[in-house]
């Protein structure tokens, strides 16, 4: 069965999801709602994973961009698509997931399921949450919206071919925060904003630097290029890059 399922998500912005099951026969559309849960879970949120699963098999789908908006509220009038093949519609769980610019570091979290046949044929898949995941900090879990917003990087586009770009967030410190940027492929890397979110406030000033790598070997480095400090209230803290070699 092919299903057609549209979600909507935090009743603002619109994943569009494809799910082909084995046969060919033609079902839906069916509407999945996700509502905007608690903590902002779409503050800094720059790229949205479907994930489909059905016990056997699972597929995921990124979807990329800009998921917020000032307030750090679920922004509106987003599009996204995404197609799945072979799955068992009886036994399907469709989960979303939100993160930063970052490859791993999952900031939202929501799910639903099962969901079976009457379900698709109702048009209406039900209702799910998407909270923001929270951050283990001090011995208790904490939900920091400390967001760190890095317009673009500067002379990107004269370093050549990268493979990959690395991050670290107070190198050194027991609060670090490092990982690898996961980018929109379709997107020049000078025209995209990285944001580092769910950081935790530090004072005194801290520091970012990130490294572009070819073939594992570092083909361009920057560091901020004055003081940034996060504090308790803040939410997105602007953050110049300068380069360095």
């Amino acid at each position: 069965m092919q299903v057609n399922i549209y979600i909507l998500v935090a009743s603002s912005f619109l994943v569009v999801t494809n799910l082909f099951a084995c046969s060919e026969e033609v079902a839906g559309p069916a509407y999945l709602e996700i509502e905007e849960g608690g903590h902002l879970p779409c503050l800094g949120m720059k790229r949205v994973r479907v994930v489909v699963s059905d016990g056997q098999s699972q597929t995921r789908f990124d979807n990329f961009g800009e998921f917020y908006d000032d307030d750090g509220h679920c922004r509106q009038t987003i599009y996204a698509h995404a197609s799945f093949e072979g799955l068992n519609t009886g036994t399907m769980m469709v989960t979303v997931e939100g993160f930063d610019s970052s490859e791993k570091r999952r900031i939202a979290l929501g799910a639903m399921g099962p969901i079976i046949g009457k379900d698709v044929d109702r048009g209406y898949l039900g209702t799910v949450v998407v909270d923001r995941e929270p951050v283990y900090v001090g011995g208790s879990d904490r939900y920091p919206l400390g967001t760190l917003v890095v317009d673009a990087l500067p002379q990107i586009d004269a370093v050549g071919n990268i493979d990959n770009i690395s991050f670290i967030v107070n190198a050194g410190k027991p609060d670090s925060i490092n990982g690898r940027f996961l980018t929109d492929p379709e997107m020049p890397l000078e025209d995209t904003e990285l944001v580092i979110s769910s950081i935790s406030p530090f004072d005194p000033p801290g520091d970012l630097a990130m490294i572009a790598r070819n073939k594992n070997v570092s083909v361009g480095q920057w560091a901020n290029a004055s003081a940034f400090t996060i504090e308790e209230n803040d939410t997105f803290v602007d953050v110049a890059m300068a380069k360095e070699q």
